[in-house]
């Protein structure tokens, strides 16, 4: 069910072109720097992608092919692009199999664009066999590529006054051979309802709090005894190579920084999402964050809006549109699913109404009464600090609302503990 709902969800954006939604055997990466070339295959400059965004830098998206799944010491380059050991063969680690890597990415690009003819490609293989390294080190200052290599961040190329090589050659670039599983043989595919051999490892998660950087996988076998009947890895989970790609690119979606389709519910990053466009995606968050420093009206408003929709029975909350929450938690290398609900718009707007009507109490004409989930844990918080929430109290206390179930005991343990603790009874308490 949360596989097959992911994979509708990826359907619908990548038909109506929305988000990150990436073409099958592509994805959209932050590369923070381009290796500029001139007709000739001789170095330009190295550009910046990066730009401050709240206090940090961010690099632009390219839709790039996909990366290739390494592990260990697992020689694997990505296609037209890479990280610098790999693209340019830099070596500041004097790594001994810098020599391999880099030969690996120009075979790479060979084996598979070898007979295209285009003159962006040719500049390119032509810098990428004349020692680039010691093209770039004899324009970039010295202090300056050194730093680079320290990074040792990730790089595309593309030809002076034209965009990156990956887009001037999107049509030419490999694609999956299979767009669905239709053939006869191999294992049952629950998702797409095709057959055929799926990949052993899937595409890892990124943006999962408290997991590891380079990502997590929510489907993985990497033990023998957890495998059966012969099979190996992801093949003891059959699933075909498109339903594979598509719920892992849902899930990197919405998990994306800048996503609108993610909250944090104590340690669990939750996603949401609903299987046609409806205005309650952008209000749900409300009701479980804090409101923005831009606009710190919002939570009220939005409860506001909520309650003139479902009592006077209109507008686009209030509907049969199916909707889902799935809550996710690191675990090692893997993700393991903290909560999942499924229901109607109709159905979740009820029961969060309930929950602001079960804590209803008399107040001053001052205090609106309405307050996100944030401000609730946060109160019975150590020190009133978000990292002092107990991980799983906001998770039961997320299911108990979305459930419209008795809210948790630990709920008044956890409160009557900082009120002994600091001697006070706020609003909230």
């Amino acid at each position: 069910m949360i596989l097959q709902s992911l994979y509708d969800y990826y359907q619908r954006k990548s038909e109506q072109g929305e988000g990150d939604a990436a073409p099958r055997g592509f994805q959209w990466k932050e590369i923070p720097f381009l290796v500029v070339l001139d007709r000739a295959g001789e170095f330009v400059c190295i550009e910046d992608t990066q730009e401050k965004i709240d206090k940090k830098l961010k690099a632009k998206k390219f839709l790039v092919p996909i990366a290739p799944v390494r592990s260990g010491s697992t020689i694997r380059p990505g296609l037209l692009w890479d990280q610098l050991e790999y693209a340019l063969g830099a070596n500041p680690r004097d790594r001994s199999d810098i020599e391999e890597r880099f030969g690996s990415f120009k075979e790479r690009i060979e084996m598979e664009l070898g007979a295209i003819d285009h003159p962006s490609l040719k500049s390119l293989q032509a810098f990428l066999l004349a020692n680039p390294c010691e093209k770039i080190a004899a324009k970039l200052p010295k202090e300056e590529w050194r730093k680079l290599q320290d990074k040792n961040p990730f790089v595309a190329f593309r030809i002076e006054g034209e965009p990156p090589i990956a887009d001037v050659l999107f049509d030419f670039l490999p694609r999956p051979r299979d767009k669905e599983p239709s053939s006869q043989e191999g294992p049952f595919c629950p998702v797409t309802a095709g057959r055929g051999n799926g990949p052993l490892t899937h595409s890892k998660i990124k943006g999962v709090w408290g997991a590891q950087s380079a990502g997590a996988t929510l489907v993985a076998f990497n033990l023998r005894a957890s495998e059966s009947y012969g099979k190996t890895q992801n093949r003891n989970a059959p699933m075909s190579d498109v339903a594979a790609d598509a719920y892992t690119k849902a899930l990197n979606m919405m998990l994306g920084d800048g996503s609108r389709n993610r909250i944090q519910v104590g340690d669990a990053s939750t996603v949401f999402w609903a299987e046609k466009q409806d205005a309650f995606e952008d209000v749900f968050p409300a009701f479980f964050t804090m409101a923005p420093k831009d606009d710190p009206d919002r939570d009220a408003l939005v409860v506001k809006n909520l309650y003139a929709s479902v009592a006077q029975d209109r507008g686009s909350i209030d509907s049969a549109t199916r909707f889902f929450v799935l809550g996710l938690a690191p675990n090692a290398a893997r993700i393991a699913v903290r909560f999942w609900h499924t229901g109607t718009v109709a159905e979740f707007s009820e029961k969060i109404l309930k929950h602001y009507e079960d804590l209803s109490i008399v107040r001053s004409p001052k205090d609106q009464g309405k307050y996100s989930l944030f401000w609730y844990l946060v109160d019975i918080a150590t020190e009133r600090k978000a990292d002092n929430i107990p991980p799983n109290l906001a998770g039961n206390i997320t299911r108990a609302i979305l459930e419209g179930a008795p809210y948790p005991a630990t709920l008044l343990q956890q409160t009557i503990r900082r009120i002994r603790a600091e001697q006070e009874v706020t609003r909230i308490r």
